[in-house]
C-alpha cells in the first residue's frame, strides 16, 4: 500500500534494519552510522535520513555516546590527546568533542600518567637508566599524554634528570 499523499515517509526499512543491527552490537555515533550505511551502498541521503530518524527516536544520542566513551577511555588510563583523537575518530562534531573534553579531569593527568608508568616500568627494566626513562616516556606519549606530563611522570618514578634531554 502506497503512503497517502502529504504524509511523510519513514526511512528506508532495509537501511533502518541494518543500522539497528549495527548499533545493537555496540553504541555508535550518528556519523559512524551514516558512514557505515554509505559504505554498505546506501545513498548519502538515505543514510542521513536513517541516522536522523534514529536520533529523533533517541536510539542515537551523540552527547550521551561521547560522555560514555570519555569515561571508557579514562578507565583505560589514556591521556588527553589520545582521548580527543578517539572522540574525533568516532565521527563526532568538533564542537561536541570540545564540549565533552571540558569534563576531562586535567588535574588528574599527572597522577594517572605516573600510575601507567609504574605499571609499565618492568617492561623496560633491563635498559640503562636514561634509555629506560626515554622508552617509558615515549610509551606515555603514545598513550596520549603530553611530552611534559610524560617526562614528569618518568622523573617521579625513575629518578632520572629529564630536564637535559635533547628532543
Amino acid at each position: 500500500m502506497a503512503p497517502a499523499e502529504g504524509v511523510p515517509r519513514g526511512p528506508d526499512e532495509e537501511a533502518l534494519s541494518r543500522a539497528l543491527r549495527f548499533i545493537d552490537y555496540r553504541p555508535r555515533s550518528r556519523g559512524e552510522t551514516t558512514d557505515r550505511l554509505v559504505r554498505w551502498g546506501y545513498s548519502r541521503a538515505t543514510a542521513e535520513d536513517v541516522a536522523g530518524y534514529l536520533e529523533s527516536c533517541g536510539v542515537i544520542d551523540d552527547r550521551r555516546f561521547a560522555s560514555v566513551y570519555l569515561d571508557e577511555m579514562l578507565r583505560k588510563h589514556l591521556g588527553y590527546y589520545r582521548v580527543r583523537k578517539a572522540l574525533i575518530e568516532k565521527k563526532l562534531e568538533r564542537a561536541l568533542v570540545e564540549e565533552v573534553l571540558a569534563d576531562y579531569p586535567l588535574e588528574e593527568e599527572l597522577p594517572r600518567a605516573e600510575r601507567v608508568a609504574r605499571a609499565q616500568a618492568s617492561r623496560f627494566a633491563g635498559a640503562e637508566p636514561r634509555a629506560f626513562t626515554r622508552k617509558l616516556c615515549d610509551y606515555l606519549v603514545r598513550r596520549g599524554y603530553s611530552r611534559q606530563i610524560a617526562m614528569e611522570a618518568c622523573r617521579l618514578i625513575a629518578d632520572v634528570d629529564t630536564q637535559n634531554w635533547r628532543e
